[in-house]
């Protein structure tokens, strides 16, 4: 089988098989999963609702029909038209529930009602941060939205001078 699964942060093709009740938990925002027998049905699903052309079809089957095939986010907008990328993001490994984030780039979560942001630095180490965010990041979260995750994700990406970061540190909210 394969899924379309429709969220607030976007919506993916995909072949987890979750319950509706765990795509709930895991995604914010969830608001509807359909499922198809196989992928010629899917197929003909994105064709007849997004309008797309053989050359979009074709592209999407070489990127679903693949062995390490995870998900491919898309969006439709009317100026934009449709879009998509493939994504190697494992929704299975995060634990809580995924309220924002860029594939090899950044996770905001929520488990256990604490926040949680992991950056990817990059580079030769493959440099990672992950910080529990302080009461006054929910605030600001709570007030302002995404831009205060913005906010963090840009600072915490530099790898010297993060001020989070060392905030973080010297709080013991640093992870990794």
């Amino acid at each position: 089988m394969i899924f379309i699964l429709y969220t607030g942060i976007g919506s993916f093709i995909t072949r987890t098989n979750f319950t509706v009740t765990q795509w709930n938990e895991k995604l914010y925002r969830f608001q509807k999963v359909v499922g198809f027998i196989d992928d010629k049905e899917l197929l003909e699903e994105l064709k007849f609702v997004y309008h797309l052309d053989h050359k979009d079809i074709e592209c999407i089957n070489s990127i679903i029909v693949k062995d390490n095939f995870k998900n491919i986010r898309f969006q439709n907008k009317a100026f934009e038209g449709f879009r998509y990328a493939e994504n190697y993001f494992d929704f299975t490994n995060v634990k809580g529930q995924i309220l924002y984030f860029e594939d090899w780039d950044f996770i905001f979560r929520r488990f256990n009602e604490e926040y949680f942001l992991w950056c990817f630095l990059g580079g030769i180490a493959d440099i990672q941060r992950e910080i529990k965010l302080s009461e006054e990041h929910i605030e600001r979260y709570k007030e302002i939205g995404l831009a205060q995750i913005d906010y963090l994700i840009d600072d915490l990406k530099r790898l010297n001078n993060s001020i989070e970061y060392e905030t973080a540190i010297l709080q013991d909210r640093k992870l990794l």
